[in-house]
């Protein structure tokens, strides 16, 4: 199960994101796993779960990159 979010940017603000939506939702759910996987609210198997990474070398190359 998952839950959608709904998040709304001015469109000045949006563009500096670029014109793909699917990259502005994968960049805002990205920043949003990392800020809680800092602050120790997911662990480093929610943060893979939560980005559909397949293994924990993914997710801890991710980590790392950030």
């Amino acid at each position: 199960m998952s839950i959608a979010i709904t998040v709304e940017l001015p469109e000045s603000v949006a563009e500096k994101f670029g014109n793909d939506k699917k990259d502005l939702s994968r960049t805002a759910l990205e920043a949003i796993a990392l800020e809680d996987y800092r602050s120790d609210r997911l662990t480093g198997f929610q943060v893979r779960e939560m980005l559909g990474l397949e293994t924990r070398l993914e997710s801890d190359a991710f980590l790392r990159a950030c």
